[in-house]
């Protein structure tokens, strides 16, 4: 009798803990595409993968706190092209392990909604950063007020690489979508250090929104 009554009671024990479970805590296994951009004035967008896994914990009523790693391309392109006198191209792509630490906030009372910020080490593991330019050089030839201009392109294409730095950070922004087993996520990260120290051309941070989806553990 009392064996049983102590098996009872440790039953009920355990139904409580496990409907007290706190859905704010869990692991979610993640994959997306990152778009991409970098500081420049010319920028153009460009297209990489993303995947990771994050740890989320509770730590207020309506806060949790998340941290992880993450495999995420980045990067960007740059072209400019003054009317076909003074061309430049620069491709950049970068391949870095991101380990972002951030405060999600909960807004609605069934912890669906959240957003969230914090800080992201961002640590490069292959890179490619090459400049291209050429010039075309202009001869004026003048008669009274009338004016010829005849073109001469240099046929060599100048090609110099860029080294890049190991380490860098960013402050993620973002929003998420918690359902039951399932987090979608929408986070733009803003570079605040240099990816790379110009010196054949300007400095270059890289701006990236990443958009994933997620599988959650609760445990």
């Amino acid at each position: 009798m009392r064996i049983r009554f102590i098996f009872t009671v440790f039953a009920a024990f355990l139904s409580l803990i496990c409907n007290a479970q706190d859905d704010r805590k869990f692991i979610v296994a993640k994959a997306g595409l990152n778009i991409c951009d970098v500081s420049t004035k010319y920028s153009r967008s460009s297209y990489g993968l993303t995947f990771g896994f994050e740890a989320h914990h509770p730590i207020a009523k309506k806060l949790s706190l998340s941290y992880g790693a993450e495999f995420s391309q980045q990067g960007g392109k740059d072209c400019y092209d003054g009317e076909n006198v003074f061309y430049t191209y620069t491709n950049v792509r970068l391949d870095y392990i991101n380990l972002p630490l951030m405060l999600n906030y909960y807004i609605d009372n069934k912890n669906i909604l959240a957003v969230k910020a914090g800080i992201e080490p961002e640590f490069t593991i292959t890179d490619n950063c090459t400049y291209y330019w050429h010039y075309s050089n202009y001869y004026d030839n003048s008669s009274d007020n009338y004016q010829t201009y005849e073109s001469y392109y240099d046929p060599f294409l100048h090609i110099k690489t860029e080294p890049v730095n190991d380490l860098v950070f960013s402050i993620p922004l973002g929003l998420s979508i918690n359902l039951k087993n399932f987090m979608i996520d929408a986070r733009y990260s803003i570079g605040i250090t240099n990816a790379i120290d110009g010196v054949n051309f300007p400095s270059i941070r890289t701006q990236t929104l990443h958009l994933t989806l997620g599988y959650k553990f609760h445990y």
